[in-house]
């Protein structure tokens, strides 16, 4: 009888330790198998991201080439882009810094912060889209526009003479408002006016200058052709070119005539009497 328990229990033990080791041999599995999973997962991102992934361009290098493109290519590309030639655009550069205290920054120079704002004047363009071509966020390309166009309101005084303003209190109530809009907007007016005072003072031959002084003075013949052709017609419309006999005419020229003719016979009788 004893034995007979000893051998259930034997029996027992070893239907146990078959379980759990069962059990443990599936825990293994799935531990095996979640932590493949999660090597493959790792291994795809590892690929997409690195692996495959091409080379990073160097923007750095990029722009450089832009500049150079612009700086040491031909005189007309620096014309087309910047409105100035090569030369006069290095003088500006050297005014600019000289008399406007215009510094350089830690990633743009003097010349790339010039050629910005230049390039913004030339062609209208907006912010974002000289940001791409310059490989700079907007809000660089804001604030170096800015810090040009602080240092050529220091200029001004060398290429446009002011007159003397005074608005107003009605009027400075009226626009208060609208203070740095204005500002803002005048300056960049006159920032065109002292670029162009100084392209006619630095560049000798400008021939965008001189093909919109050609269409101008087109323009000023067609008027004055215009002008000179109204007024003779004008002329001429107050002019007798016909003359037409009427019967009021003819009457009054006939009654006319018959006084005369009395007035003549009148002082005839009495100078022979």
């Amino acid at each position: 009888m004893e034995n007979t328990d000893v051998v259930d229990m034997v029996t027992r033990l070893k239907r146990k330790c078959a379980i759990n080791e069962e059990e443990n041999r599936k825990k293994r599995k799935i531990i095996v198998g979640t932590i493949i999973y999660v090597i493959v997962i790792v291994m795809h991102w590892y690929s997409k991201s690195v692996l495959l992934k091409e080379p990073s361009n160097d923007w750095d290098q990029e722009r450089q080439s832009f500049l150079g493109r612009l700086f040491n290519g031909k005189d007309s590309t620096c014309i087309e882009q910047l409105r100035v030639s090569k030369s006069a655009f290095k003088r500006f550069c050297e005014i600019l810094q000289g008399i406007g205290g215009l510094v350089r920054t830690r990633h743009v120079s003097i010349e790339e912060s010039v050629a910005i704002f230049l390039h913004i004047l030339a062609h209208n363009l907006k912010f974002r889209v000289v940001g791409f071509h310059y490989y700079c966020s907007k809000e660089t390309i804001s604030r170096q526009f800015h810090n040009v166009l602080h240092a050529m309101m220091k200029i001004s005084q060398e290429y446009v003479k002011y007159q003397p303003c005074i608005i107003g209190n009605s009027e400075r109530e009226k626009w208060r408002w609208f203070e740095v809009i204005l500002k803002c907007i005048i300056r960049i007016i006159n920032a065109c006016c002292i670029l162009h005072n100084f392209i006619r003072t630095e560049q000798a031959a400008d021939p965008v200058l001189e093909a919109q002084d050609l269409q101008f003075l087109a323009y000023v013949d067609s008027e004055l052709l215009n002008r000179s052709t109204r007024e003779e017609n004008e002329n001429n419309s107050d002019r007798i070119t016909s003359v037409q006999a009427t019967a009021e005419w003819t009457s009054f020229r006939d009654t006319l005539a018959l006084h005369m003719f009395h007035d003549y016979q009148a002082q005839r009788v009495a100078n022979t009497s």
